[in-house]
């Protein structure tokens, strides 16, 4: 049963996954399930997203930025796919954590699985402590944890869709513990 925060959460990655549905129109040159319905469609997504591609590669070399920079990478990502309306998962995710950072909904996660290509986040996901990816059922957030995934538009409390986004699986590429939190990165 989720609290007063676990709501919060739910109804904030909801409006993330709506937001980043009215901004990125083209959707995914890669998600079956969201292709548009007529060739023309389709080739204006594929021309949308190979705009988006060209411009996060020209933005990171112009600006500078590090790989392993996950908010840097986040906010280029973001970017690029708002400004032509297209993205794959990554794009969309970015989107989604920027828009939740922006509205101050803390702790979240842009994450990546481990174990194929695909990348979302997380809500509510504490980092306060030490524990293993056995024990993130047991802890006390756990229950008001909300995973956002706006590629496949879906925002639903973790402990729902377990099976599917198993810790051990998971890789952090961005986490902010709360609001003022200043953003470090390691370079690896």
């Amino acid at each position: 049963m989720a609290s007063e925060h676990g709501d919060a959460y739910l109804s904030a990655g909801r409006e993330a996954v709506a937001y980043v549905k009215s901004r990125l129109k083209y959707g995914a040159a890669n998600n079956p399930f969201k292709l548009q319905s007529s060739l023309w469609s389709q080739l204006r997504a594929m021309a949308a997203i190979l705009k988006v591609w060209h411009g996060e590669d020209d933005e990171m070399d112009l600006n500078y930025v590090n790989p392993v920079d996950g908010l840097r990478v986040a906010q280029t990502y973001a970017h690029n796919a708002e400004k032509y309306g297209a993205g794959n998962c990554g794009e969309h995710s970015a989107t989604a954590y920027l828009w939740l950072r922006r509205k101050g909904v803390f702790p979240i996660d842009w994450v990546h699985f481990r174990n194929k290509d695909h990348a979302f986040v997380l809500i509510g996901r504490s980092s306060k402590g030490s524990y293993t990816a056995e024990q993130i059922p047991q802890q006390p957030w756990f229950s008001d944890s909300v995973v956002c995934d706006p590629y496949w538009g879906r925002c639903e409390f973790w402990n729902t869709v377990f099976n599917e986004y198993k810790p051990e699986n998971i890789l952090p590429i961005c986490h902010q513990q709360e609001l003022n939190e200043i953003h470090e990165w390691i370079n690896k």
